[in-house]
């Protein structure tokens, strides 16, 4: 993201991404840099394999953002 303001400072806390279906690899790759330290090529087999796992939980009905406490164990499985 690219502002000409510090935007963290203005509420005071670091950024969140909701994932959705909308979020796509770039909103996936900024939750798992922000949580791990590690930025993930868009082209990395295992950030894929969690990104279709979004994507099959919002084929299955769901319509709430999933959480970094739901992501990270699939994470662990895949990448992190």
């Amino acid at each position: 993201m690219c502002a000409p303001f510090n935007v963290p400072a203005l509420p005071g806390r670091p950024l969140e991404v909701s994932l959705t279906k909308d979020s796509g690899l770039a909103g996936l790759i900024f939750v798992i840099e922000q949580r791990t330290g590690r930025q993930p090529a868009k082209d990395d087999p295992q950030l894929n394999a969690i990104h279709d796992w979004m994507l099959m939980e919002v084929d299955s009905g769901r319509q709430t953002a999933i959480e970094w406490e739901e992501l990270a164990p699939v994470g662990q499985r895949h990448y992190c």
